[in-house]
């Protein structure tokens, strides 16, 4: 059974998206939304042509992280339309942790992704309480630098991302405190 705390947390809002804790019913639109060559292109765990068994992964990975606290994965739905924008969470690491985010394919040039960006960052502040919030992107992914910026992350230098299939993505880590 949920704690108080996590049952308030497994909801969130933006002044467009509803957030809410991805479970195992969302699959199919966590699917969706991460099915684009780009979008598996700039998020490090994607491999290009997503398939439904890295979506199944992806859920099972943020139900794994609800039920332990370790992690919020949320599936992010406009308010106006109900259709999915993306998907956005936050994760421990140590005394630090980590936010990610994208946006359906469908939803792009919207700045969904400032929203999302900033919701999973006032998660992690508040579940984790960190020393630092970070994240990483592809330095070609221009939209991603601005979303960062304009949320009060700072370019800190690189960061080399592990692949799934092996190998490093070379990519730019940005924090804020």
């Amino acid at each position: 059974m949920k704690n108080m705390f996590q049952k308030f947390m497994a909801r969130r809002t933006t002044p467009r998206l509803f957030l809410s804790v991805i479970t195992q019913d969302d699959l199919d639109d966590v699917f969706q939304s991460m099915n684009n060559a780009e979008t598996a292109a700039m998020v490090s765990f994607l491999s290009w042509p997503v398939t439904m068994n890295q979506a199944q992964a992806w859920v099972n990975k943020a139900i794994a992280g609800w039920e332990s606290g370790e992690e919020f994965i949320y599936i992010a739905r406009r308010k106006d339309n109900g259709a999915v924008a993306g998907c956005a969470g936050a994760h421990r690491h140590e005394q630090s942790a980590e936010i990610g985010y994208w946006v359906a394919p469908t939803e792009r040039g919207q700045d969904f992704a400032a929203e999302m960006a900033q919701a999973a960052a006032d998660v992690a502040r508040t579940v984790f309480r960190p020393e630092k919030i970070f994240a990483t992107c592809t330095p070609e992914n221009s939209g991603s630098v601005r979303v960062l910026e304009k949320s009060g992350f700072i370019c800190k230098g690189e960061k080399p991302v592990a692949l799934p299939g092996g190998g490093v993505r070379r990519s730019l880590l940005f924090e804020r405190t």
